[in-house]
């Protein structure tokens, strides 16, 4: 008997470059500074929909701030065991710009 095993292995990674507009702030959950950035961003980052982005959050698995314009902004940082769940790696690093 043959058996024939099929593996698929599927790899994303993001650049989030932002030279003007990049935010970075303080994420309570994490007691450090880090880049935040907005549900929107999350969700393309993370390949899932925006109400999973909201649901991470109210589940605890994702850090957020409430911004001085009363926006959402997101820790990066907090983002990289739901996206992992969902098959995205984030890599979390100083770039340039």
């Amino acid at each position: 008997m043959l058996r024939v095993e099929i593996i698929t292995v599927t790899e994303r990674e993001f650049l989030l470059r932002r030279r003007v507009g990049r935010m970075r702030g303080w994420c309570s959950r994490c007691g450090a500074e880090g880049v935040m950035i907005t549900a929107e961003e999350a969700a393309a980052i993370c390949d899932v929909s925006l109400g999973r982005v909201y649901g991470w959050i109210e589940a605890g698995e994702a850090h957020c701030e409430e911004g001085e314009d009363f926006s959402v902004r997101i820790c990066l940082a907090s983002l990289i065991a739901p996206a992992a769940l969902n098959g995205c790696e984030l890599r979390i690093g100083e770039g340039e710009g």
